[in-house]
């Protein structure tokens, strides 16, 4: 019995066959790293994807899913998604291990595509690796933007940003409102005040680029699950999306600073330049080496981000 193989079939037989050698050395090289975590307890991982198919499947129920495997599997348990490894806490006791005993060895966050490239190399409070230059954001984060008098001289922002909330509500008596989104933007415009004194048009392309954000950080990116292959980012298309958003921040941010700079030279003053905002302090310790300007935009994304 002959087996003829269609002529247009020919030209990827090599493709082909690189590609079950990748697969199958990648499902090796997997299932060793797997071994370290063969220990504790948790659901068994698939080969390549690991335990990624009930994270797929049960994607609008996350919760639901990490209740029921640690009811079956115990408080402490480990899933493999793709080439990561995952360990779930569940229960208060290693939730204190974790959190207090040994802080300091859980205190790194994982590198993620979407904040390596969009807090400026991961040099923002919330993903900077543990160490003296995040502990000298968390100093300067905590004393001149945290304490008590600094929060206090920004009072003055809070009450008119709550007035234009109320009279903006009281405006559209008897009409249905998105309340939810309108709070949104009444904190994110006393926090772009109170960080950086933006004007409307700059505090608009800043809700832009958060929204943005959010939208390629949240979920599971492929990019993220799978490292080591690093053609990756370039063939699923994530590199270029964020990409176009790193430019995109780059410049609203750097016209903030610009403008920033440009008016703390300038003898003209309004009611916001009244006062030292945060930008203020961040751009002094920029003068004397402890920051870059880079940094200063992942801080200032990162402030925006949260307030989200």
């Amino acid at each position: 019995m002959e087996f003829n193989i269609p002529s247009t079939l020919i030209p990827l037989i090599p493709f082909l066959l690189f590609l079950f050698l990748f697969i199958f050395l990648k499902s090796q090289t997997i299932s060793k790293s797997a071994k370290s975590y063969s220990h504790i307890p948790g659901p068994k991982p698939l080969p390549l994807i690991g335990n990624l198919h009930l994270m797929l499947r049960a994607s609008s129920s996350a919760h639901r899913l990490f209740r029921s495997l640690a009811a079956k599997h115990g408080p402490l348990m480990h899933l493999q998604l793709g080439e990561l490894h995952f360990l779930i806490v569940s229960s208060v006791d290693f939730a204190k291990q974790v959190m207090r005993t040994h802080d300091a060895n859980f205190a790194n966050r994982p590198t993620l595509l979407v904040s390596e490239e969009l807090s400026y190399s991961s040099t923002g409070v919330g993903s900077s690796p543990y160490g003296a230059y995040w502990r000298q954001l968390r100093k300067i984060c905590s004393a001149e933007l945290l304490s008590a008098k600094r929060v206090q001289s920004f009072r003055s922002i809070r009450e008119e940003e709550s007035t234009n909330m109320c009279e903006w509500i009281a405006s559209r008596d008897g009409s249905p409102i998105d309340l939810s989104e309108r709070l949104y933007l009444a904190m994110y415009d006393i926090t772009s005040r109170a960080a950086v004194k933006a004007k409307t048009g700059e505090r608009e392309a800043m809700v832009s680029i958060v929204v943005e954000y959010l939208k390629l950080a949240s979920g599971f990116m492929m990019v993220d699950l799978y490292p080591s292959i690093k053609l990756l980012p370039l063939i699923s298309g994530a590199w270029i999306k964020i990409r176009r958003l790193r430019r995109k921040s780059d410049e609203v941010l750097n016209g903030i600073i610009e403008n920033h700079r440009a008016a703390a030279n300038s003898d003209d003053a309004d009611d916001d330049a009244k006062f030292e905002g945060f930008l203020d302090i961040l751009l002094k310790f920029e003068k004397d080496g402890t920051i870059t300007t880079d940094n200063i935009k992942a801080v200032l994304l990162v402030c925006c981000f949260f307030d989200f």
